[in-house]
């Protein structure tokens, strides 16, 4: 027993054990911190809402562990060994992470709508009816789907994949300038004179829909 207990005194006044028991008591206090945050969240506001404080925070904590580089743990080491100068020593460390977090900050804000391709979902009735936009990070949205209604989806833009069919509507004979994506596998079904078309060897066949 006191062996035990001489051993306990001995962790809690070294410096390293000390400072590392402050360090796992702060994630643990966080981490259930967050738990019960993100639960009243999802109790308390809508997806979009929820969606938009997940973004802004996961890119927050991103730039502040970029932010630190290191100097979090250059402290805890470095502190001890320095005790003549452990003010020097943590004010040195506090100006290091100020200035490359601010520095990440604003190359994050300025390069965001580059590298970061935007995603927006809308509710237009607050009902069944919504909106997704995807694009690339411009000010308008390259493609747009749209849940006109329950159990149907609908889009203004070409829809084109490598290994399927691309399906398009359109009142009359349909041409190469019609659609974005020229390929061989292409239909179009013509409204008006109740046909649908197929590109196929670079040209456009029909069959008539009885």
């Amino acid at each position: 027993m006191n062996r035990l207990r001489a051993h306990a005194d001995r962790l809690r006044h070294d410096p390293l054990y000390r400072n590392s028991g402050h360090l796992m008591m702060s994630m643990v206090i966080t981490s259930g911190a967050g738990f019960l945050f993100w639960q009243l969240c999802a109790r308390l506001l809508n997806q979009h809402d929820v969606g938009i404080a997940a973004t802004l925070i996961s890119s927050a904590m991103l730039l502040a562990t970029f932010g630190l580089v290191g100097m979090d743990m250059a402290v805890l080491h470095y502190m001890h060994r320095w005790p003549d100068s452990r003010g020097e020593t943590a004010s040195t460390g506090l100006a290091v992470v100020a200035l490359t977090t601010a520095l990440g900050a604003i190359v994050f804000v300025l390069g965001a709508r580059t590298f970061v391709p935007s995603v927006r979902i809308t509710n237009r009735d607050g009902t069944t009816a919504g909106k997704i936009e995807l694009g690339s990070g411009a000010a308008a949205p390259d493609v747009e789907l749209y849940r006109e209604q329950a159990n149907v989806l609908k889009t203004r833009d070409q829809f084109v994949t490598t290994k399927a069919i691309s399906i398009m509507t359109k009142a009359g004979t349909p041409s190469d300038s019609d659609v974005e994506l020229a390929v061989d596998g292409t239909m179009v079904i013509d409204t008006s004179n109740h046909r649908i078309y197929v590109r196929s060897g670079g040209r456009w066949k029909s069959v008539a829909v009885a």
